[in-house]
């Protein structure tokens, strides 16, 4: 009797596993430290704004946001002000409400604690809405499984999928983010939502889901709409019978007061219901980043995650079958890659893969149970073993992205994005090298900086982060042709880097070059700064590393992450 005999692979066998996998997958997320601090984790833009309606309405009873953002923050992130003058804030309230029931326990917590203060921003409600998100984005994944078996996925497709959907896509990265935001909570609701939708069609129950999906995520109106468009016709045709239009409205009549709570918010805060809140030029239509949201380096959905590629080829093999919600799929996919498209940060900021796409993940983890379905038994082979290697791939991306190995909102170069992975120590090693580096010259310890900064360009010296802090220490060892070479690289890299540019002015100035040095500003993005710095090189000096330049340096590191 074979191993498969003796253990057949049953429905509770494949939830075991599952859940074994993601205890596996959390200790090693730990032993990494990507759980570090779980009181520390609203923190950066998106994850401040989504938290602070719950201590500004529970505690503070009014949408005055500035001095909650300002603690949480120090104010980094400036949106459009309210009508009244006020902070505004774009993200939605939805997070908020889902996380409520764990703030209130952070509350609980704070009120018997001697040690922090109730003020609805202290360690226990950072930690418990943290680890309350990371069980909210946990559940989708149950909630992905059991929609996969009610479509009639085969046990063996659905456990190979969703163990994809685990390690292989951006979801990995959001089950145990650095800070609580929306998209576990988004992928959660909507996988909800389709199993809810497949078991008891259009109903009170998937109405309400819907709405909530929504709430948290509008764009995932985008999602619900032509899945529940598309179970009403599978099950019952094109024709909308008496029964049919009232289970519509009950549908309706519960996902649409759930936007009540946005819609008033955005009423309070900004005069109109109906508002783009981010500010004009937010979307624009006419502009879209349809190739580039998809296939660029910088973010790229299927060039980061080529396993969401089975996915759409599943869609593709199995139209005739599952015609009605293939279609629904396929136009959700679109839907959302045009709105991705038309965002003016169409790579999504600081993100691991294209983060926004994530509410999509159900459908495509379906798409590869329905291509493994669908294979035969050699082609099947072939997906197993590139889940295994695109896992293995996806969580050395996630390394590096998660220790900053690779900048978080700019495109990995080549050597970053493929050979890198194959280093992972060599890379880590010099990284610890530009992490004391840079401690080094922010506490003014500068020869330490110096002695660190040559130590990871010896290391590994085509590393981007070690041409961070070499180029600077290279100008002031006076070894101008080594810091000529870094400091264009880096511009080539950062056309937009003050430092970079007024760094390689000065090794031209110091090369006898003048006129190159000060043709580098002529068209000036630095204002006042540029102009300085020309103002330096027409009047003779032979240095132009002053004080200023230091601070600048300091400023840009800062706006660079490094573990």
């Amino acid at each position: 009797m074979n191993l498969r005999d003796r253990y057949p692979l049953t429905w509770s066998r494949i939830d075991l596993a599952i859940l074994a996998g993601y205890v596996l997958l959390t200790a090693l997320f730990a032993l990494l430290g990507y759980l570090d601090r779980p009181g520390a984790r609203i923190r950066g833009g998106d994850s401040d704004h989504y938290f602070v309606y719950l201590p500004a309405l529970l505690l503070h009873g009014n949408l005055d946001f500035g001095p909650l953002l300002e603690t949480l923050g120090g104010g980094d992130y400036v949106f459009p002000s309210s009508i009244q003058g006020k902070q505004g804030n774009p993200f939605s309230i939805g997070p908020a409400l889902l996380w409520l029931p764990f703030f209130l326990i952070g509350h609980v917590v704070a009120l018997i604690s001697d040690i922090h203060p109730p003020n609805g921003l202290s360690s226990p409600y950072q930690a418990a809405v943290y680890l309350g998100n990371a069980l909210i984005s946990a559940s989708g994944i149950l909630f992905t499984l059991r929609f996969l078996r009610l479509k009639g996925c085969s046990k063996a497709s659905t456990l190979l999928s969703v163990t994809a959907l685990m390690m292989a896509t951006q979801l990995s990265y959001y089950l145990w983010p650095k800070s609580a935001t929306s998209h576990g909570a988004s992928f959660a609701t909507v996988a909800l939502f389709a199993w809810t939708l497949v078991r008891g069609g259009i109903s009170w129950k998937s109405g309400l889901i819907a709405g909530l999906a929504t709430l948290i995520r509008w764009q995932n109106i985008l999602i619900v709409a032509p899945l529940a468009v598309a179970e009403h016709i599978a099950g019952h045709g094109w024709r909308l019978e008496t029964r049919d239009q009232k289970r519509w409205m009950i549908f309706l009549g519960l996902a649409i007061p759930c936007l009540t709570p946005q819609l008033a918010v955005w009423w309070v805060l900004y005069g109109s219901p109906i508002i783009v809140p981010q500010g004009q030029g937010f979307l624009d239509f006419s502009d879209l980043a349809l190739a580039g949201v998809l296939f660029s380096a910088r973010h790229g959905l299927l060039l980061w995650h080529p396993i969401l590629i089975v996915g759409l080829i599943g869609f593709i093999f199995s139209y005739r079958k599952q015609c009605y919600w293939v279609v629904a799929a396929a136009l959700a996919v679109t839907f959302q890659w045009i709105v991705n498209a038309a965002v003016d940060d169409w790579w999504a900021g600081w993100s691991f893969g294209h983060r926004r796409f994530i509410g999509l993940l159900p459908l495509f983890t379906w798409g590869v149970a329905l291509f493994y379905d669908q294979a035969r038994l050699n082609i099947r082979q072939i997906v197993i073993a590139a889940v295994v290697v695109l896992s293995i791939w996806n969580q050395l991306f996630l390394l590096q992205y998660q220790f900053g190995l690779i900048p978080r909102n700019q495109a990995p170069s080549f050597t970053e994005f493929v050979s890198d992975k194959l280093s992972p120590v060599r890379v880590w090693q010099t990284q610890r090298h530009v992490n004391t580096a840079i401690a080094a010259f922010r506490a003014n310890a500068f020869q330490d900086y110096i002695d660190q900064a040559g130590k990871a360009h010896h290391s590994y010296p085509d590393y981007r982060n070690s041409r961070l802090v070499y180029s600077v220490a290279a100008a002031v060892l006076q070894n101008t042709e080594t810091a000529k070479a870094l400091f264009s690289r880096w511009r080539n890299e950062k056309p937009g880097s003050l430092v970079a540019t007024w760094g390689l002015a000065d090794s031209y100035v110091k090369s006898g070059r003048r006129e190159e040095a000060e043709a580098l500003f002529k068209l000036n993005r630095w204002g006042s700064a540029g102009e300085r710095v020309v103002d330096a090189i027409r009047d003779g000096n032979q240095d132009l590393l002053d004080r200023s330049f230091f601070d600048h340096y300091q400023a840009e590191l800062d706006s660079v992450y490094v573990h």
